[in-house]
């Protein structure tokens, strides 16, 4: 009977060809669609997902009070790393990044790759897996560099280059690096990547800032120890800044600046690594939006549902076309649920 089911399904679609291909054409490209739409959309959310220290790591941003309001900014002077984390308790480890690209040289071949200048923590904060080399600390010496895989391929013709010799152009001088460690090609979903990664005292404006809390060009990052929480280290970072930006604040009074709600001119604070991706700094303050993955993803499920519902208003309008087929049946003792069966199945 089953058999007998499927053969009559199969010539009622056969025979209104129309119909059949209208259905499968319409449901095909909906769900084709929609399943791109929504892999997108995961794909955007999954950003910083990778690293295995995510819920520990944040950036460092600092939010101050100038005569036109907030203004919030992630850059940093030079000293401000290595002093936050000698002063403020809780930090775990520490890091700056300075990102752009350097010509780096090996014989005749020149090539500009992505930089990421960084300190030794970098590798240990977050998920980078070194594959050959000094996996354990892969910046220790000033002059050690870390390549990717495709870097290595790009600049040397293979991966098998730890301890390979080559230059980078730094201020106009060929400064000499050697190859400490080779990492794992960079995931896409990431807004960290880079190519070769070189210790920060190496970048072109380390010795004219090294001492100067003025000039501020790179980020921060640190991962806060197990028992600290971002709220407590916020907290105790107001001493930090009222030593250090002492001057910063007092000009800011005397340019007419209004203090904030808890009568602070100047505070560092913390954003979450998960959170980097989708954030923007308005109004002086991190704004954190997710909201277009999801209208993607609401977009794709309307996408489906305006197909669902089309085609069971097809369905139904040519179901009205079978009335003589379902009086017969009925006539011949058919079940309801055999007619369930055979439409659904039709239908399906």
């Amino acid at each position: 009977m089953l058999k007998n089911y499927l053969k009559i399904a199969w010539r009622n679609l056969w025979k209104d060809k129309t119909f059949t291909s209208i259905n499968m054409v319409g449901l095909t490209i909906a769900f084709g669609v929609a399943i791109l739409l929504a892999t997108a959309s995961f794909y955007e959310l999954s950003y910083e997902d990778f690293h295995e220290n995510r819920e520990n790591i944040y950036g460092v941003y600092i939010v101050q009070q100038t005569e036109k309001g907030s203004e919030a900014g992630v850059s940093q002077p030079t000293p401000f790393a290595e002093a936050l984390k000698s002063e403020v308790p809780g930090i775990g480890k520490i890091t700056r990044v300075l990102e752009n690209d350097a010509l780096v040289i090996n014989g005749e071949k020149e090539l500009m790759l992505k930089t990421n200048w960084v300190d030794q923590d970098y590798f240990s904060m977050f998920t980078f897996p070194l594959i050959e080399g000094n996996t354990d600390n892969a910046l220790q010496d000033l002059n050690s560099v870390v390549l990717t895989r495709k870097a290595a391929e790009k600049l040397f013709g293979n991966t098998d280059v730890v301890g390979s010799d080559f230059n980078v152009l730094i201020n106009g001088k060929v400064e000499p690096f050697t190859v400490g460690a080779v990492a794992e090609d960079i995931p896409t979903n990431t807004d960290m990547g880079f190519e070769i990664a070189l210790r920060f005292e190496n970048n072109p404006e380390y010795l004219d800032t090294k001492e100067s809390w003025n000039a501020q060009y790179h980020s921060v990052y640190v991962e806060l120890k197990d028992n600290v929480s971002a709220e407590q280290f916020e907290q105790n970072t107001h001493a930090f800044v009222n030593l250090h930006y002492e001057e910063v604040m007092e000009n800011a009074k005397n340019s007419g600046a209004s203090p904030n709600e808890e009568g602070l001119y100047r505070e560092i604070k913390l954003l979450p690594l998960k959170d980097k991706h989708f954030t923007s700094f308005r109004k002086g303050y991190a704004e954190i939006s997710r909201s277009v993955p999801y209208l993607i993803i609401g977009v794709a499920f309307l996408i489906l549902f305006i197909a669902f519902v089309n085609y069971v208003n097809m369905s139904v309008a040519k179901s009205s076309q079978r009335l003589k087929e379902i009086g017969m049946r009925k006539t011949l003792g058919a079940e309801e649920n055999i007619f369930s069966f055979n439409f659904g199945e039709k239908a399906f």
